[in-house]
């Protein structure tokens, strides 16, 4: 015979924070212990990255999805960010993000997928802003459309 649940339990089930964020007071954040392994200058940079996003989309969960740090929204990909050998990178979750703001991206690297950048000339905090407001209003679009359907980011239907 199986035991019933208490109280407590279901209660405790029902109020878990992501996988991101929900860790015991004595070990950092899986994306504190992500950072913990970059070198100084793009744990620095990444840090900032972090902040910023945070800062642009508060109502957003971090989390991660391909190994990354991400931000999720109504559980919704908004963005995602890392770093390589020799750059570091924000990786918007849509291809549109890139030609959209093409003008203001001129002095970095792109990719229909990712916006590279060098831990000494980070991605200006204004713009980093408006990349968020675009994806969530691009999210938001989808959503409308879907309309309730499957929670898919244009950047898990790829």
């Amino acid at each position: 015979m199986r035991a019933k649940k208490s109280a407590a339990t279901t209660k405790g089930a029902a109020t878990r924070k992501s996988a991101a964020t929900a860790t015991p007071t004595n070990r950092p954040s899986p994306i504190d212990a992500f950072l913990a392994k970059l070198p100084a200058e793009q744990r620095a940079a990444l840090a900032k990255l972090r902040a910023q996003l945070r800062a642009a989309a508060p109502k957003a969960v971090e989390d991660f999805g391909y190994r990354l740090p991400m931000l999720r929204l109504d559980g919704r990909a908004l963005v995602y960010y890392g770093a390589a050998a020799k750059h570091c990178a924000l990786y918007p979750g849509s291809m549109s993000v890139t030609k959209a703001f093409a003008q203001e991206l001129a002095g970095f690297k792109t990719t229909t997928g990712a916006i590279q950048f060098q831990p000494e000339q980070p991605l200006p905090a204004p713009l980093v802003r408006r990349i968020v407001e675009y994806r969530i209003a691009e999210e938001a679009a989808i959503a409308q459309r879907t309309k309730g359907g499957a929670k898919k980011s244009s950047a898990e239907k790829r």
